[in-house]
């Protein structure tokens, strides 16, 4: 797997974990869901696509342009389980609502 093909995966994740169990954040005229388990946070703006993760430093930056994301930044590690495992978690929390 190619690493922005690995970026697009996270994203993804980190994207649909934002959106299940993040909060609304507004700051000015600018909303976001932020999702936060340290020391992993996410901050997903849902009009624009733009996702950034954060573990200590930003590792993760896609940005959605021309109507296509866009990875401008990726740094594998550590971090990617920690997601992995959040999104699974809330992956089971939802079959098990239904």
């Amino acid at each position: 797997m190619t690493g922005d093909a690995r970026a697009l995966e996270l994203y993804q994740l980190a994207q649909s974990l934002a959106e299940a169990k993040g909060r609304l954040v507004t700051v000015g005229l600018m909303t976001y869901k932020e999702y936060r388990q340290e020391p992993l946070s996410i901050r997903y703006f849902p009009s624009t696509g733009h996702l950034e993760v954060w573990h200590g430093r930003k590792v993760l930056n896609v940005n959605r342009e021309y109507g296509q994301l866009r990875v401008r930044h990726y740094a594998p590690g550590g971090w990617e389980k920690q997601l992995e495992e959040a999104a699974r978690k809330t992956g089971e929390r939802r079959k098990m609502k239904r």
